[in-house]
């Protein structure tokens, strides 16, 4: 099996490390991810002239082989598609440090890199966890003993059918699973369920830290921080519900974004 692996929190992140120890136990992983921290930029692509730098590092002892691309998750997957003329069998993005779950999805640039790959008609895999460190020491144990299990299960039932009724909307899905910040000892279950609904309030901060070279004279310096409003209207099914409650939530998303109800309600207006 041929894996291609990416993430948000750029190729030295402990997160992307601990995955490819796990994904080179199914096969031959080819790692290409951010060279900085690209998280919150969802399916952002660089759309200017200005040069994207590439490099190759090499192979690990595990066989895994590492390059970074100074882009966005979603353009280190354009391209190793289109010039590393590799066509994996799987994309797998993360583990991101920090959640993924519920309106999170939306901005999530993990799960962007999973959007690049649904939109070329290959499966993918989102993988989180709660945790807010960002690139720092994460227990990554639970993620370690039981993302193998999640990642078989899922591949071996892939609908791969590219006939597959539209009612299916096969060739638009991808998986986004999110772990509990929890050592494997508490491990409670896995559970579906659906992308939960929420948002931010009090989002931006004023900036008190030194000088910064983002920050010219004149401009008054904020940092986008923020509380989550969970909706009232999620039930125990929503992913980060789940999550929440300390088990790990696998949902099926998919980039078709249209909205059938309104789609049939359309029609009978035009």
């Amino acid at each position: 099996m041929k894996i291609l692996l990416t993430n948000d929190d750029g190729y030295q992140a402990n997160g992307i490390h601990t995955l490819a120890k796990i994904m080179s136990k199914f096969g031959e992983v080819t790692v290409i991810a951010p060279k900085y921290t690209q998280s919150g930029m969802a399916m952002a692509i660089n759309l200017t002239t200005k040069p994207i730098g590439y490099k190759f590092i090499g192979k690990d002892e595990d066989g895994v082989s590492w390059a970074y691309l100074n882009s966005t998750p979603t353009a280190c997957i354009k391209y190793a598609l289109n010039y590393l003329v590799m066509k994996p069998d799987i994309i797998v993005s993360g583990i991101n440090h920090g959640s993924n779950a519920g309106a999170a999805s939306l901005y999530s640039g993990t799960l962007g890199a999973c959007m690049e790959a649904a939109v070329n008609g290959l499966p993918s895999i989102g993988v989180s966890i709660d945790d807010d460190t960002f690139i720092g020491d994460v227990d990554f144990s639970m993620v370690e003993q039981y993302f193998p299990e999640i990642f078989q299960k899922i591949h071996d039932n892939l609908i791969m059918d590219p006939d597959a009724s539209a009612s299916s909307r096969a060739r638009c899905l991808y998986y986004n699973v999110n772990f509990p910040n929890k050592p494997a000892s508490e491990f409670k279950g896995i559970k579906v369920g659906y992308q939960g609904r929420g948002r931010w309030v009090k989002e931006f901060v004023p900036y008190t830290g030194p000088a910064h070279p983002n920050i010219e004279e004149g401009e008054s310096p904020v940092c986008i921080s923020g509380i989550y409003i969970d909706d009232k209207k999620n039930d125990s099914n929503a992913d980060n519900i789940i999550m929440s409650e300390g088990y790990v939530a696998v949902s099926p998303l998919s980039i078709d974004k249209t909205d059938l109800d309104e789609l049939e309600r359309l029609k009978g207006i035009f």
